[in-house]
């Protein structure tokens, strides 16, 4: 069984994840395995340079990890999808396209 931490906006960071997982480890049921998401990413800003978003969500020291990808181009979120899957499917289980979270910086996009 999988038990997962819904990302929040702002909140879900590289620090909370360590938390999280420390506190999972040492307390969590270990019939059941730990999914966290990885910070939102824009993909309208990873196709235009996915060097710098792509240095904040390679740099993670736990998994398994679900990337998550925020955008109003659909054409964008499907190819930063692929490339990401292409590029660092190794340190990822799952990709999320957030296409309904409340976040203002997801509701902008439209």
């Amino acid at each position: 069984m999988k038990t997962c931490l819904a990302p929040m906006d702002g909140i879900t960071d590289c620090a909370y994840r360590t938390l999280v997982s420390e506190i999972f480890t040492k307390y969590g049921d270990h019939n059941h395995e730990l999914m966290l998401f990885g910070e939102f990413m824009s993909a309208e800003g990873y196709t235009r340079n996915p060097r710098k978003l792509s240095r904040h969500i390679v740099n993670v020291p736990h998994l398994p990890l679900i990337a998550q990808i925020y955008g109003g181009n659909g054409d964008n979120l499907i190819q930063t999808a692929i490339d990401i899957d292409r590029r660092y499917g190794h340190l990822f289980t799952g990709i999320e396209l957030n296409i309904g979270c409340p976040s203002p910086k997801v509701m902008k996009c439209g």
